[in-house]
């Protein structure tokens, strides 16, 4: 976490999660979101030209959990995938959650498991920051 903010703390085009005082997050993956009045990409486009420019891989949400094929099975059936009745209460529908759904489109995740690297968690923030200072600098 600390080699991200380091890295894009200054990153126009690019919002870091946010920290509340007096914690200390301890994430497996680091959500980065793109700002989408800077950089008018989705996250799987802008993961793209990090790779084709900086030849960097960076993950990239592209719809929220919800919306994803098991849960969209339980919903039509009715019933978990272990068979049991899905409760009345319990919903997975397009649409349930526009802003999470829009925010998927422009979250960028740094995976930052005990067992990465730190370089690479170094070299995928500065692709980051490379493609969003390039992709910035052309709306300015």
């Amino acid at each position: 976490m600390q080699i991200i903010e380091e890295e894009l703390s200054d990153c126009e085009g690019i919002f870091l999660a946010h920290r509340y005082p007096d914690t200390v997050p301890n994430y497996w993956a680091y959500p980065i979101q793109i700002n989408s009045e800077v950089i008018n990409l989705t996250a799987k486009e802008f993961s793209r030209i990090c790779y084709e420019r900086e030849g960097v891989s960076v993950g990239y949400y592209h719809e929220v959990n919800y919306l994803e094929v098991v849960f969209q099975k339980a919903q039509a059936e009715r019933r978990t995938p272990f068979g049991h009745p899905l409760p009345e209460h319990v919903e997975y529908w397009l649409g349930m959650c526009p802003n999470a759904e829009e925010a998927a489109k422009r979250t960028l995740v740094i995976f930052t498991h005990h067992a990465t690297e730190p370089e690479k968690i170094r070299m995928q923030a500065r692709a980051i920051r490379n493609v969003a200072t390039l992709l910035a600098s052309t709306v300015s």
